[in-house]
Formats: structure tokens, sequence, C-alpha cells
């Protein structure tokens, strides 16, 4: 069967690595771009044409370090699997055997424009795990994998100093802490060693290495196959880190750096990326003295290559394109805050070859913006991951619509069992009206019962006409029950909502053009709800669950 194209025609596209190009097309064959050019392009043959005119399209954001689904908002203790703080060093432990795919923070990173991310555990402990990086839809994390290992996760300063100092146990300090580090990584040098030796050794009484899973990770840190992800704010920490990476020879990735515009000429000498932020945190512990939206200003000014982050759930995560369009207003520049949410991260986690650019080859995932992402009035209207539209955005309802995740074939695959093959705008039909279940809201939440979405439910439970009132007796209440056996009541008045006007910029072409994708888009019923974070670092901070 041949690959299905789309072509997304007449926007502005950004492609990042490249002028932005106005009335462009970017086409998809299958899961890949095959093509980004101007406005004299045409489609091929039985294509599928989405008119962006007016509309700004993009490569999918990446955030570089959050905390996507091992810390699930509005789970609690049940939904905390960001440390395995039982001890110092946890090499072996791996984010991506805690992920919960269906965790509601992915549904909102897809609304913010976030299509990829890179999970970190957290900085309870000098060395806390392994990383990945993940596309933000799949039904499993499996399916949803882009690298893994994508790093390897370490913290200096307050938080390993404060929990293990709590306990009484190594390290209570600053230089325990890298005194645990260094001695891991003598550790991990000895280790590949005796491999080495074992390997060089063909005779038949050569000695058998046995396994080690904590110290195979961190000689993955020095072979430099994956980064070491260095958590760390102040100055002095950030020159502790440059410190040993220099000493054992490994790629060093600093991670928030809240004072790394300090030693901005050192990071850039070195070619040492900084992950900034979050950024919208107040100064709620020592090492945040210095946090200013500035920062990530001065060190892109300075050569850095930054990266911002949301450290979700710190900050909610599709407030990513928020932070930098802030760091705009301080200073940053919009092309180096654009490549900041993009290609840089996409550099960092090591899938620059997939993902960052709108780049021929590369995985179709993009976004069609509303305007310029950079005004804080633009919204991620729709959403495609590897050549799928996984999103809308409804205007009418103002809340975002999520293709269905089928069982047996790809997400978003129209093909899939259980799916209708109708427009994504809402159809007629019972099997694709485009509304949800009755007991449903239109957001995906558990709604009232059939009289929120207007079902008239079976004959036996519909309310019955009442008889007239007898001469010279007062008429019985409207919310009063009715005559015969059928249950109590009160009709449910809902005012009906008139939808805010579109931008003008939406108005060029319908919401839903019908020849997106023969795909029925329904709402996906949320296991959780969005909820404020207890606050990494704020008025509500737990230090048993530290990650900022």
């Amino acid at each position: 069967m041949a690959e299905k194209s789309i072509a997304i025609v007449g926007g502005r596209v950004v492609p990042i690595e490249g002028e932005p190009i106005d009335g462009g097309t970017v086409l998809f064959e299958g899961d890949k771009i095959a093509a980004v050019e101007g406005p004299g392009f045409s489609p091929p043959a039985g294509a599928t044409v989405v008119d962006a005119s007016g509309k700004w399209v993009l490569p999918g954001f990446i955030d570089a370090h959050a905390h996507l689904g091992v810390h699930e908002e509005a789970e609690g203790w049940a939904g905390q699997d960001t440390n395995e703080m039982t001890g110092p060093v946890m090499a072996q432990v791996r984010a991506l055997d805690a992920i919960n795919p269906a965790e509601q923070g992915f549904r909102d990173a897809i609304s913010g424009g976030v299509l990829a991310v890179n999970i970190n555990p957290g900085s309870g402990n000098p060395i806390g795990g392994q990383t990945v990086a993940v596309r933000c839809w799949g039904r499993s994390v499996d399916e949803m994998v882009l690298r893994e290992p994508a790093g390897l996760k370490s913290a200096l300063g307050e938080n390993p100093k404060r929990v293990y100092g709590e306990r009484k146990e190594t390290p209570s300090t600053r230089l325990g802490t890298a005194a645990v580090i260094r001695e891991a990584f003598v550790q991990a040098g000895n280790y590949l060693a005796r491999l080495a030796a074992a390997g060089e050794n063909k005779s038949s009484e050569r000695a058998v290495v046995d396994r080690d899973l904590k110290l195979e990770a961190l000689g993955r840190v020095l072979r430099r196959e994956i980064p070491w992800r260095q958590h760390c704010h102040r100055a002095d920490d950030i020159a502790t880190a440059m410190r040993i990476a220099r000493e054992f020879g490994y790629d060093l990735v600093i991670d928030h750096g809240t004072e790394a515009h300090l030693l901005a000429d050192q990071l850039a000498a070195a070619s040492i990326p900084v992950v900034i932020g979050p950024l919208f945190t107040s100064r709620s512990k020592v090492e945040l003295r210095n946090r200013s939206l500035a920062n990530p200003g001065k060190l892109a000014a300075a050569g850095v290559t930054i990266a911002i982050t949301t450290d979700h759930p710190v900050v909610p995560i599709h407030f990513l394109i928020h932070q930098a369009t802030l760091a705009v207003k301080e200073g940053l520049d919009p092309v180096a805050a654009l490549r900041a949410v993009t290609i840089n991260p996409a550099r960092i986690i090591g899938c620059a070859g997939r993902l960052g650019s709108l780049s021929v080859g590369k995985d179709a995932s993009t976004v069609i913006w509303s305007g310029d992402p950079l005004d804080v009035m633009s919204r991620a209207e729709r959403a495609f991951i590897d050549g799928r539209e996984i999103y809308a955005y409804d205007y009418e309802r103002h809340e975002g619509v999520f293709a269905v995740l089928a069982r047996g074939r790809s997400e978003g695959d129209p093909r899939a069992p259980g799916r209708c093959p109708a427009a994504l705008a809402p159809g007629p039909g019972p099997a694709c009206s485009g509304r949800p279940a009755p007991g449903l809201l239109a957001s995906g939440r558990p709604g009232p019962g059939p009289a929120s979405v207007r079902s008239r439910g079976p004959a036996s439970a519909r309310p019955r006409p009442r008889p007239p009132p007898a001469p010279g007796r007062p008429a019985p209440p409207a919310t009063g029950p009715g005559p015969g056996p059928g249950p109590r009541q009160r009709p449910v008045a809902r005012p009906r909502q008139r939808p805010l006007p579109a931008p003008a910029a939406t108005l060029a072409t319908p919401r839903h053009p019908a020849t997106i994708d023969a795909a029925c888009v329904s709402h996906m019923r949320h296991i959780s709800t969005a909820s404020h974070d207890r606050g990494n670092g704020g008025a509500g901070y737990d230090p048993a669950f530290p990650r900022s």
C-alpha cells in the first residue's frame, strides 16, 4: 500500500534550521517529512491538503528535562516514582520503567505544542538513574520511546546534601556528594578495565566478569555513549561539575543552571550546553537566589547552547513556550528562543537526526499554530506525530480533541479496529457524531449524565407531561416530581454559551477541513485531572521528592 501523503500548505513555515517561508508547504510521506518548499510547490496527486493560510507551521517543541509520567499530577503518593532514595548511587534505575503514558500531563504537553520530552529521575541522589527520550503520544511507553537511555542523571548542591544529611549518612555535604560521584566513576572505570582484560584473554581459562547494572550504566557515560545530566544551580556547583567531567572525560550537560551565566564564558569554551529552568518559580531556596528570566538571554549571548525546561510538574509543561516568551521579553533573541525549545533540546537528548526542525527525512512531527508561538495569545491548533494528526483545538468547545489510541495498530491509525472513517470534524450519524458518550463531558471528564449531552435516554426515564391543574388549584412547581413510576428528576439548567469569536487567521479555512485525515476523532477519558503540583521548591515544597 502506498504511503499516505499530507501537504500542509499556505502557512508561514518556520523550519528552525533555515529561513522562514511565507506561503510554504510541508509534505509528509508516511511518517517522514518529504519536502519543505516555497509558494510555487504543487503537492503530489492524491495528497491530503491541509490549508494553513494565516497560520504558523513549526516542528513540535521538546522539553529536555521533565518528570512526565514518573511524577503524576493529582495522584499523590501513588503516582510518585521520581526518586529511588534507598542509596546515593542509583545508576541502574531507569525512568523508562516508571512512566505512566496515561498521565494527564502528556495531553497537556501536546496542547502546548510539546510533542517530545526527555524524562529524568529526580535529584534526591548524587546519581539518580537513567533518562529516556519519548514522544508524548502512545498507548505504552515502548511505543513512545525515541532514545533509551538518553542520559544519566546526577545531582550536586542542596538536594542530595539535605536528603542524606537529614539521615546522618554520606553524603551530607557538597564535598561528600562530589566524593560519591568520583568513587562511582572509579569503580566503573575498573569494571570496564576488567571487561577489556577478559575480552583480550583468548585462553580457555579466562576470567568471567559478573554483570553489574550500576557499573554498566556508568560505563556508558565514560565511553561517551550518553551524556552526564548534572543537576546544579549555584556557580560553585557548576564549577565542580566541570571539574569532575574534565577528570573522567565524559560529555556534560548542565541542568537548571540558575547561576550558569556567571560562568558563561567557560561553558561556551568547553561547548557545554545548559538546560535552563524552570523559570516560573519563586526564589524558594538559597540556590535560586539569582534566578532571573534574563539569564537565558545572557547565556545565549555568550555563545552557550541553551534549552529551556519546565521541569514539569514544577511548571506545567504546556507553559514551555511561555517561559521562552518571557525570556525574550528580558533579552533573549526570538530566534534563539525558538531554537531553545526545538533543535537545541533535540541535540542534547540525542534525537536531532529525527526531531527539532522541519527537514527532509526527519519525523513528521509538526504543529500548526494560530500565529507566532511567542505571542501568548497564539495557540497550538493542530498537532501531527509521525504523520498522523493526533490533536486539534475545537474553538466551539474551547478545548482540545485527541485522536483515539486504538488497539492493534499505531495510535491515530484510521485503519485500526473500531475507528470510523470520517473526517476530524464532528460529523453526522450515531457512530461518528463527534460528541462524547452519555455521562462524558466534552473534555473527557465524567459528566452528570444524559442531560449534560442532550441525550433523551430511554423512554421510561424521560420526564412525563403533567396533567392540567384542577380548577381552583395552583399548578405544581416546574421542578417537582412527575406522575407515574419514573424517578424524581430535576431538569438540569445549562445556559447556552456563545463561542468566542475565532482569531481572524482562523476564519480563512474551516475549523477542521474534511480533507485532513480519514479518522474519527473522539474525546479521551483522562485517567487523572490536572492539578497544581506540590511545587518542588515552592510554598508546597516537599523535601521528600526533590526535582529542581
